[in-house]
């Protein structure tokens, strides 16, 4: 049996259930009928490093204690936070001999230190002068230079233009899961989107 986990971030049970009734969203009508579709409750407050450490170890957030990824110190500069060290979902599937694909999963930085069998694209907590350094393993590198992967959207003021970025690396992550879909073998496929909404 194969499970994908296609997980959009900040995107809610009633949105998707709205943008169907409006015909929208053919696709996910499709999974929703035939598939598994149902609420997930976010943890609270509802921090996207939080949420995906519990979807991932199945701990609560008070049982990980693990509220945000970086933390002010009195110079006023971010500090990030160690990593929690917490057996997740591809660990357990990992020692059963099953095959994990992430892509863009929070907290997968560095992807070689998750030591899984399968393949790693690491999320939004990769710092920018590693994104070569963001993939497991390394052979994977020029598949995402093909597809133009990016990892965070290049941001600007204007909107026209931090849209079309937007859509670009809509489109880079898109074309990169449907790659892995089609031509990788793997047990559990996990994929993160954000910046939809």
């Amino acid at each position: 049996m194969k499970v994908i986990c296609v997980g959009i971030d900040g995107c809610t049970h009633q949105l998707i259930r709205n943008a169907i009734s409006q015909k929208k969203l053919h696709t996910f009508k499709e999974l929703m009928d035939e598939g598994y579709f149902s609420k997930l409750k976010s943890c609270y407050p509802p921090f996207t490093w939080a949420a995906w450490l519990s979807i991932s170890t199945g701990k609560s957030l008070f049982q990980h204690g693990y509220f945000d990824w970086v933390f002010p110190s009195p110079s006023y500069e971010i500090k990030l936070l160690p990593k929690p060290k917490l057996l997740k979902i591809w660990g357990y599937l990992h020692f059963f001999n099953k095959r994990s694909v992430l892509l863009n999963i929070p907290l997968t930085y560095p992807p070689e230190s998750l030591g899984i069998d399968g393949i790693v694209v690491s999320g939004m907590d990769t710092p920018k002068e590693h994104y070569e350094k963001c993939v497991y393993p390394s052979h994977y590198a020029s598949l995402l230079r093909k597809f133009a992967y990016k990892i965070e959207p290049d941001y600007s003021k204007n909107k026209r233009k931090l849209f079309r970025n937007l859509k670009i690396s809509l489109k880079s992550r898109l074309k990169t899961f449907l790659y892995f879909l089609e031509h990788e073998k793997y047990d559990f496929l996990c994929v993160s989107y954000e910046k939809l909404i």
